[in-house]
């Protein structure tokens, strides 16, 4: 029997132009995953959270065809989109950078890390038009029922 689907914890509709209002904090080890479908903005919200409240003085690009980025102050960033499991993440030894409780790591595309790697924050982007996202917001830190939610999540994904 299919649970029902979970409310999200805090949900916002913004324009990208308002990604500024989204409640998303950014500490030393923190886990964020963005998901979404092609062109819902996972790599403009990460580009945001890093020059506009990290204050990163350089350009903010998906890595796509590297999976993987650092900036300075021990950010890591990953886009996981063309990994096919978690098994080749691991061979590619990426489990060791969310080891470091000092690194703030942002994943997009992270449902290879399912029942893996969990998140502090879980981040869906949903597409309304152009320039209209719906954001839900998972967090691990104020949500008992966070693994519930996040299950559902994924599975609602079709992962």
């Amino acid at each position: 029997m299919a649970k029902n689907p979970i409310p999200p914890m805090r949900s916002s509709r913004l324009p990208l132009s308002r990604l500024h209002e989204l409640p998303v904090e950014l500490r030393p080890g923190t886990k964020i995953f963005l998901s979404g479908p092609y062109w819902a903005g996972k790599t403009a919200l990460v580009s945001h959270l890093l020059t506009e409240r990290l204050g990163i003085n350089e350009p903010v690009l998906s890595p796509t065809y590297g999976y993987y980025r650092e900036y300075p102050g021990n950010i890591k960033h990953f886009d996981l989109t063309r990994l096919p499991d978690y098994a080749s993440f691991a061979h590619m030894g990426f489990e060791e950078y969310f080891d470091d409780s000092d690194a703030i790591v942002l994943v997009e595309w992270p449902e290879i890390l399912s029942g893996k790697i969990v998140p502090d924050l879980l981040i869906q982007i949903e597409l309304v038009d152009n320039d209209l996202r719906e954001y839900r917001l998972f967090d691990r830190l104020d949500d008992a029922d966070f693994l519930d939610r996040y299950a559902d999540s994924v599975d609602h994904l079709g992962v």
